[in-house]
């Protein structure tokens, strides 16, 4: 599952080298999804559903709660929301992967108590260069080992309303 396609990176390039793999883009803006349909049919690609929804509602209907091996962000939000939105997409024993930027590091230290909360037991972070961008990038990959609480993903504006990023440090 690839949450916030856009353009279809990485989801339709999985999907491409990955023909048995069936591949669900998560693209709440409705031209990208029309976009997302479009290239998945002038490719033949017959393994790519484009859903065409906000996260936070997706993630609470059975039919795509928890029932994804991979789930992978492109830097969508930051990671205490992103986390939020994608964790409930993943299986028990499955993995989560997010591209995010320099601020990789100390965002996941301060959301590590919050995503066990969510269902996350191990966080890795894999750094990396991007050629010709001469910036930082970084891998978190996530490990998922119980079910996600319910109450989870809330309404996104309580979401980012309550975000630890959002609010002043004192």
């Amino acid at each position: 599952m690839d949450l916030g396609s856009g353009a279809g990176l990485p989801g339709i390039l999985i999907a491409i080298f990955i023909k048995d793999a069936n591949i669900v883009l998560i693209e709440k803006n409705n031209k990208k999804a029309e976009f997302l349909k479009f290239a998945a049919e002038e490719l033949g690609l017959k393994n790519v559903y484009a859903v065409n929804k906000p996260a936070e509602e997706i993630g609470r209907e059975n039919r795509y709660r928890e029932k994804f091996d991979f789930c992978i962000a492109r830097a969508v939000a930051k990671i205490e929301i992103l986390s939020e939105l994608i964790i409930p997409f993943c299986k028990i024993n499955g993995k989560i992967f997010l591209y995010k930027s320099s601020k990789a590091l100390e965002e996941t230290s301060k959301i590590r108590s919050f995503s066990k909360k969510l269902g996350i037991f191990k966080q890795e972070i894999f750094e990396t260069e991007v050629p010709r961008l001469d910036e930082y990038r970084a891998f978190i990959v996530m490990e998922k080992n119980k079910v996600t609480p319910l109450s989870f993903p809330r309404n996104y504006a309580v979401i980012k309303r309550e975000s630890l990023f959002c609010k002043k440090e004192s």
